[in-house]
């Protein structure tokens, strides 16, 4: 099964950006390097789905 990893491997504190790595990625597994939120609302989007946050946000 493919996996896939929606995170931006870090976290801005006091105005700076600190990286980590993820834990358990598998070989074949796919990370996006993004914010989780915005990137699912517009997954959503574009599949058609329709789900709360993703219209507060629209």
């Amino acid at each position: 099964m493919k996996v896939f990893y929606v995170d931006t491997e870090g976290l801005e504190e006091f105005g700076e950006y600190m990286p980590y790595p993820l834990e358990g990625p598998q070989d074949g597994d796919v990370i996006v390097k993004a914010e989780a939120i915005p990137t699912l609302v517009q997954l959503c989007n574009q599949l058609g789905v329709s789900v709360p946050v993703a219209q507060a946000t629209a």
